[in-house]
Formats: C-alpha cells, sequence, structure tokens
C-alpha cells in the first residue's frame, strides 16, 4: 500500500470535510436541507450488512415511508433483503434520524437528493448499476451505496463508476466513518441506465479499490486476535488512522500478507506505537532476511528497537 494510494486525485464534483465536528455540522447540514428544500425528495440505499438489526428495523421504524430492496433479479425475498435496500425517506422521519445518528461509526449507506417525479428513474438506474461484468468473465456486485467504497471510487483516475454513482440524482452524500469524511457527489449521468453496464470493471479498478480499503480489511483480520478490544475501544477513525499508518510502513518493506499486516498491527498496539515506520526497524528489517516467515521476525525483533 504505498503512500501515494491516498493522494489520488479527486473530482471537482467532490466536498470532502474531516473529523467528529465536522460529522456533526454534516449531519445538521443534512437535516436542515431535507427540511426546507421542499422541490427535492430525499432516498436512501442502506446496507443491511451493516447492522445486525437490519433489514427488520427499517420496518420496525416505518412511518411512511416506502421500502424496496434493489437487488430484484431473484424471486427468494431472504437473498434480495439482503441485499441494499432503498428507502425513499420522510424528513424528520425515524429513518432518516437513525441513519444520520449512525453514519458516524458505521458505513450504513448513502443518501440521495432528487428532483421530485425522478425517484423512480433513480431506483431503476441504481438497481441496473448494482450487477456488472468481471473483467474475467462473471458478474459482481458494484457497492456504490457503501462509503468506503464510494470514496475509493472518488479517487479513482477515471470518474465514470463515480458519476455513475450519482445517476439522475442531484446530489449523492455519504460519511465514511473510518476516514472520518463526508462526501458531497453533484455531477451524475445524463442517461438513467435501463439495464445493467455492459462493460466490465477495469483491473486497474478492481485492484485500486483493494488497496485504498486494505486497512479495513486488516481491522477485520485483527478482530479476532486478543489485542481487538484495544481497537475496538478507539474511536473509530483513530482505530483505522493507527491500522491504516502501520499497513503502509509495512508496505513499505515488503510486507503485504493480510495476516502478516493483521499480526504487524498487534505487535504494535501491544507496544503501544507504530514502530515499523521508525528508521531503525525499518533499517533492521531491511538487513534481515525477509525470506522468512514475518511472525519469527517479529519473534527475533530485538527488545530495544520495540521498544521506542
Amino acid at each position: 500500500m504505498s503512500n501515494d494510494i491516498l493522494k489520488g486525485s479527486v473530482s471537482d464534483c467532490v466536498t470532502q470535510t474531516h473529523g467528529p465536528r465536522e460529522f456533526e455540522e454534516w449531519r445538521a447540514g443534512i437535516r436542515d436541507r431535507m427540511t426546507r428544500e421542499n422541490s427535492r425528495k430525499w432516498c436512501a440505499v442502506i446496507d443491511p450488512a451493516s447492522d445486525p438489526d437490519l433489514p427488520g428495523l427499517l420496518w420496525t421504524h416505518q412511518e411512511r415511508e416506502e421500502i424496496w430492496p434493489l437487488f430484484m433479479n431473484t424471486m427468494l425475498s431472504e437473498i434480495s433483503l439482503k441485499g441494499p435496500i432503498f428507502v425513499a425517506l420522510q424528513p424528520g422521519g425515524k429513518i432518516a434520524d437513525w441513519l444520520l445518528t449512525n453514519a458516524e461509526i458505521s458505513p450504513i449507506g448513502v443518501l440521495y437528493a432528487v428532483a421530485e417525479g425522478k425517484e423512480n428513474d433513480l431506483f431503476e438506474h441504481l438497481q441496473n448499476l448494482l450487477e456488472i461484468p468481471l473483467p474475467d468473465a462473471g458478474t459482481g456486485l458494484l457497492r456504490f451505496y457503501d462509503p468506503r467504497v464510494l470514496h475509493a471510487l472518488t479517487y479513482f483516475g477515471d470518474k465514470t463508476w463515480c458519476r455513475r454513482a450519482v445517476g439522475p440524482a442531484e446530489c449523492l452524500h455519504a460519511w465514511e466513518p473510518g476516514r472520518a469524511e463526508a462526501l458531497e457527489l453533484r455531477e451524475g449521468t445524463p442517461e438513467i441506465l435501463r439495464e445493467c453496464p455492459s462493460e466490465p470493471l477495469q483491473h486497474n479498478l478492481l485492484n485500486f479499490m483493494a488497496r485504498h480499503n486494505a486497512p479495513y480489511a486488516v481491522l477485520h483480520e485483527a478482530s479476532t486476535l486478543k489485542q481487538a478490544s484495544r481497537l475496538t475501544d478507539m474511536p473509530v477513525p483513530e482505530a483505522f488512522f493507527f491500522v491504516e499508518n502501520v499497513c503502509r510502513s509495512l508496505d513499505d518493506l515488503g510486507i503485504c500478507g493480510m495476516a502478516d499486516m493483521a499480526a504487524g498491527v498487534a505487535y504494535c498496539l501491544d507496544v503501544g506505537a507504530n514502530i515499523f515506520g521508525t528508521t531503525s526497524v525499518a533499517q533492521w528489517m531491511k538487513a534481515s532476511d525477509t525470506t522468512r516467515p514475518f511472525p519469527e521476525l517479529l519473534a527475533n525483533l530485538p527488545d530495544e528497537l520495540s521498544g521506542e
């Protein structure tokens, strides 16, 4: 995960803000706009995998909200309800309040502001955006409704898929919890997808998204380790920042396997710092036999280096 991964250019149509105070401002701003912009309708695409209480929670909170599964290429409701769910929101409604409250700590989904009367077009467009051909045959699911994936799309050079994620909406909003960053995308596409795209996702885009969000995969891997509670006790952005820095340092040293990165994160949690970012440890690692298994290298790391 080289350091330039997070320095990609961001589209001019994207507005980004960072930090806990900014989340409160972002949430308050969305609530205000939902209340006063009468010419717009507000919709959300929510990921049931983001919360163990989903999708049932949506029907518990239902007032006048209309709720439809986006994944409807199956007759089995239990399958369609495991996929993303399209919700027409009511300003000040329970679902809107729940989403805006929990978005700070979980990648729940995304919000759309759409011109009145265009809701059905947006639904059809997003429904057809879900299933995308893969470069080596087969079909994959484009998780544009996951703020972490959306964040990666905004940093990728080709903004085609980023614009398609906005589609016919006037604006797309999301909060990326690990990076504590708000996304506001305004540049969509004039055409509405009436069928699934025929062109496959590019290899370089798939690789970019995987590397861009590798710290999340390492966080998941580390959740099985004995040090996991130290990460879960941190605020989400703090845990992400810690893991991201350790991953960058390890990648610079040629350590890039998921299990090895998780082991490196666990080691740094034990000593209380990212020692792999220090000059002395980096020099020792480069002078060691890096063909040896990484856990073996860790076991032989001199105490005077790990105590920095």
